[in-house]
């Protein structure tokens, strides 16, 4: 019998073991792919690469520097993920209106958010795709469109979850333009000015609604905390800018609930249970 060569034989052996891991990844379950994935810890280097590797694209577009808030990170070989925030290196917001979205802004056509694809290739982290200011779910089709796996969206509701509960009112409707104006008398007294709202996350579940938003001045501008009941807090760096909502509708009238102005937590972990109201309403959300 002839003897094979030491270098086939290699070859072959190589062969056979991508076979094998190719049929196992074809055979896992989305939870077996899911184990593999990971959230990069803050302040590590892998991190702070996928970051800064976004942020030039950003600043760009939005003409001024940037740290990004985290709403989703997620890694799965050499994939990964961002859902984030864009904010001013002291915390504060972005001033939308000097940016390439100033218009989206102010027609209320921004959802506040940047969404981001980035692949590693020779070690560094590169954009493969990325929307701001998106009003809907950017990344349905990315696995499809790019290759990326599944599993590195599986965390992330979408839209056909469930049409009805919770959903977010079409911009401009009645609806949406009643909870807003049910928030914004409050928020306006407390803040000391006029204000409108930049919509960050919107939901309603039959006769509850959850608002999280950016309060802005009427030009978009952002506002004078100064002004406000909040001052030394946003002084001291202990506000988190944002309002977070929850409204009851009783007829016809939509009326708060309760509500929250500069938390710097996640306000709303208890509402379900303090105020009975549906926990499909709230996202899960790592800050």
């Amino acid at each position: 019998m002839p003897l094979i060569p030491a270098s086939t034989l290699r070859r072959c052996q190589l062969a056979l073991g991508i076979l094998v891991s190719l049929l196992a990844c074809q055979f896992m379950t989305p939870a077996a792919l899911a184990a593999g994935c990971h959230t990069p810890a803050a302040g590590s280097p892998e991190r702070k690469a996928i970051m800064d590797s976004l942020r030039n694209p950003v600043m760009g577009a939005l003409k001024q520097r940037v740290v990004f808030v985290v709403a989703k990170l997620k890694v799965c070989g050499n994939w990964a993920f961002l859902e984030a925030e864009p904010r001013r290196p002291g915390g504060k917001p972005v001033d939308w209106t000097i940016g390439d979205y100033a218009d989206a802004v102010a027609d209320d056509m921004c959802g506040g958010y940047v969404h981001a694809l980035l692949i590693r290739r020779g070690g560094r982290w590169k954009v493969r795709e990325h929307v701001i200011c998106a009003t809907d779910v950017p990344y349905v089709t990315w696995p499809e469109e790019f290759g990326a796996p599944a599993a590195l969206f599986s965390n992330v509701a979408s839209p056909a979850t469930d049409a009805k509960c919770p959903y977010a009112p079409a911009v401009g409707s009645a609806e949406r333009q009643a909870i807003m104006g049910a928030v914004r008398a409050p928020v306006e007294k407390d803040l000391n000015q006029d204000v409108k709202f930049l919509v960050k996350k919107f939901a309603v579940c039959g006769n509850w609604a959850f608002l999280e938003a950016l309060p802005q001045k009427p030009n978009g501008k952002p506002v004078n905390w100064a002004l406000s009941s909040y001052a030394e807090d946003a002084a001291a760096g202990m506000c988190g800018f944002h309002v977070d909502a929850l409204l009851i509708k009783k007829g016809a009238r939509w009326m708060v609930r309760y509500y929250e102005i500069c938390a710097t937590d996640v306000p709303y972990v208890t509402w379900p249970k303090d105020y009975g109201a549906p926990a499909a309403l709230f996202p899960h959300v790592e800050w």
